[in-house]
């Protein structure tokens, strides 16, 4: 793994990745017949868990870029005279 990544970014993409809920959908419509009571939940339950993913992963990637930031203004400056 490259020096200037840690492990926080790689948790903060893995969450990112919890909002790709296609798959998760097609499968839900496949498993339940329309008129199943399980059909609309399980379409709720992979909405909700998507939006629960994105706003996670806000946080946790707007920590880091915020962590990014402090530290590039702390370090010197390469163009000094």
């Amino acid at each position: 793994m490259d020096e200037s990544i840690g492990w926080p970014d790689i948790m903060g993409v893995g969450v990112l990745a919890g909002i790709g809920f296609t798959v998760s959908l097609l499968v839900a419509e496949l498993s339940f017949p329309p008129d199943h009571p399980a059909h609309d939940d399980a379409k709720r339950g992979v909405l909700v868990a998507s939006l629960i993913a994105s706003l996670l992963a806000a946080v946790v990637l707007g920590l880091r870029n915020r962590r990014y930031r402090e530290w590039e203004q702390s370090s010197p400056d390469d163009q000094e005279a």
